[in-house]
């Protein structure tokens, strides 16, 4: 989350830095054209993430299990973290940029992966719900970002290179506890044919109990699968089953960029001064976007559940006329 006090920081440091180097001030123009690359390369990084992130997925000479590969992933959270937080003592904007970019292959990754990942581990009446729930918790740390960044914190001139490297802490607190978890049980009995591993991954996850009802769910799950390749994204495109279910996806995901919440997430600073709000009032002010996010975020769901049990309810029980 870039923050109002981190924004203000930032913009010095690139124009201090630049004026020990060549021994002149950058132009306004030239500080708000780097920051404006310091925001974006965040988002060519995710895109280069969600882009590797399917070919991590299926092919297993690189990565053997899912798990593994979310753990690999999150080294370069660590170095991108790393990169930013030596970045002052370096004096260099360049790690900024560059450790923002792993920050964004990262993310891409993970929102693939980790979606994924909980999805296929989750038993499959609560599935809908656990996966829905990564969008609110990335609402949550949305909200946490705006939270460390207040003065009180780590907002401050001397600690936010810090501030810009606290995604290291969830990244090692994965690291510390994912290699306790087990593979997905799907995963272990679709692609590695392991029956056994998979119904002991089910008793870890879900506990102790008969899952055979589970386990012939995948099985048949696999019997429809079989003999057919794994499509590739032109495949997907010219594919006219999911046609509809594809341009349905592309209008929503193009949507939420046009909403202009990135705008306001990103430029903040910008949006609050142009409208009048204090300086000083800003990152308290900015605190509502996150509590705002996580309430529509929680009515969403709630709707969207309440829309699919009414579906759901027509489907199954038809009213006879």
């Amino acid at each position: 989350m870039l923050h109002t006090i981190f924004v203000i920081n930032v913009l010095s440091f690139i124009n201090s830095t630049w004026r020990q180097r060549y021994g002149s001030s950058l132009e306004r123009e030239s500080v708000l054209l780097l920051w404006s690359f310091i925001v974006s390369v965040y988002s060519i990084g995710g895109l280069l993430g969600s882009l590797v992130g399917p070919a991590q997925i299926n092919f297993h000479k690189f990565f053997s299990f899912r798990k593994k590969t979310q753990l690999c992933n999150n080294l370069a959270a660590l170095l991108g973290a790393l990169l930013m937080a030596m970045s002052q003592t370096a004096r260099s904007f360049e790690m900024i940029i560059l450790g923002r970019l792993l920050y964004g292959i990262n993310a891409g990754v993970s929102l693939n992966l980790h979606t994924m990942y909980i999805g296929e581990c989750a038993p499959q009446k609560m599935r809908g719900m656990v996966t829905v729930s990564v969008s609110f918790f990335i609402a949550v740390g949305k909200l946490m970002g705006f939270l460390i960044g207040l003065r009180e914190f780590m907002g401050s001139e001397e600690l936010w290179p810090y501030l810009m490297s606290f995604s290291a802490i969830p990244a090692l607190i994965q690291l510390a506890t994912l290699p306790f978890f087990p593979d997905s049980p799907r995963y272990l009995l679709l692609d590695k044919s392991d029956k056994d591993g998979s119904l002991k991954a089910m008793q870890q996850l879900w506990g102790p109990g008969d899952h055979s009802t589970e386990i012939k769910e995948i099985l048949k799950e696999k019997m429809t699968m079989e003999g057919q390749q794994i499509k590739g994204m032109k495949d997907l495109f010219v594919d006219h089953s999911v046609r509809w279910q594809l341009i349905m996806m592309g209008l929503i995901c193009g949507g939420m960029q046009f909403i202009g919440i990135n705008a306001v997430y990103f430029y903040a600073y910008n949006v609050f001064r142009s409208a009048g709000i204090p300086d000083s009032q800003t990152p308290y002010v900015a605190l509502g976007i996150g509590l705002s996010d996580i309430f529509a975020t929680l009515l969403c769901v709630s709707i969207c559940h309440c829309v699919l049990l009414v579906f759901a309810s027509m489907y199954f029980f038809p009213c006879n006329k």
